[in-house]
């Protein structure tokens, strides 16, 4: 058998246990989904109070209006995997943990950039992550 056919088959064998995992996802899974979306949505609920005038808003501030549930976000997360090393981990999960490493790695380098460009040009392209971030979630 080649080495070809070898990798195609474990392959398959992975996609097959990850079709017919039937054992509960770890619970720290769902942590990683509720803490971004409530840090996250009380950011932006903030955000638009201070684009409508009801709360105060720094007029320069909208470039750095995520970095509040940014800072409270990376201390949760890094204390939630060290707590899943303890967790059983399933294909399923494994994927799941994949896809959620990928898109945090995409969100760092996409944020990354536009905040190189928002100082770069002395432009504020802050407008731009929004769009963004709802087609990568």
């Amino acid at each position: 058998m080649t080495d070809s056919m070898s990798a195609a088959r474990d392959d398959l064998a992975f996609l097959r246990e990850v079709a017919e995992d039937r054992g509960p996802l770890p619970s720290h899974l769902g942590a990683h989904l509720f803490w971004p979306g409530l840090l996250y949505g009380l950011n932006i609920a903030y955000t638009w109070a201070g684009l409508a005038s009801i709360a105060p808003w720094p007029s320069d501030w909208y470039a750095w209006a995520y970095m509040p549930a940014t800072i409270i976000y990376i201390p949760i997360c890094l204390w939630l995997n060290i707590g899943a090393r303890k967790q059983h981990w399933g294909p399923g999960a494994r994927v799941f943990a994949a896809a959620w490493t990928g898109v945090s790695i995409m969100t760092l380098t996409v944020v990354s950039i536009v905040v190189a460009a928002s100082v770069k040009t002395g432009i504020n392209y802050a407008v731009v992550w929004p769009p963004i971030a709802l087609a990568l979630y």
